[in-house]
């Protein structure tokens, strides 16, 4: 958990306020970038809405926990103890091998060149791979607002239930 920025009181701590109204504590979680797909928010709507806080807020305290999960479970394999040795390493067997790269490149070219074909280098699949890492970002931030404006919308229909009930 220390890894993560947080103590295990955080983790307490955080999982004590999603208790309550299970529709805040959903925004709660958007707002920290916890993704919820539109079929698990109208679900624990649907429970607010029949009175089962309960069950909404153990719901929700099980997303949190798989999302702390996979966080601490992706930074393991990201973290090693020579990490910084490693880096060191690998960017100078990087350099290295660009090097050795760009000459055989060259190389070839001028064999080509020679036979009468000219070989165009290219960046296209990089590109193309930057590409759809950007589109598939732009989907996750536009699934978090059309998440955001649901619970806002669930939140106005429970407060409109709320105020048509008898206290």
């Amino acid at each position: 958990m220390n890894e993560l920025g947080q103590s295990s009181d955080a983790l307490i701590t955080q999982l004590s306020s999603l208790k309550g109204e299970p529709l805040k504590a959903l925004e709660a979680l958007t707002h920290q970038g916890v993704q919820l797909n539109n079929a698990f928010i109208d679900h624990i709507a649907t429970l607010s809405r029949q009175g089962k806080t309960s069950e909404a807020t153990a719901l929700l305290q099980q997303k949190y926990l798989d999302e702390v999960k996979a966080k601490v479970t992706e930074q393991e394999k990201s973290v090693g103890g020579l990490a910084s040795i490693w880096t060191s390493l690998k960017n100078e067997g990087a350099s290295a091998f660009d090097i050795i790269g760009q000459a055989q490149m060259k190389n070839a070219q001028a064999r080509a060149l020679a036979r009468g074909v000219k070989l165009d280098i290219s960046n296209a699949p990089a590109e193309e791979l930057k590409k759809t890492a950007e589109a598939l970002y732009k989907r996750q931030q536009q699934q978090q607002d059309d998440a955001r404006k649901l619970i806002k919308i669930q939140n106005e229909v429970v407060a409109a239930i709320k105020a048509g009930a008898d206290p």
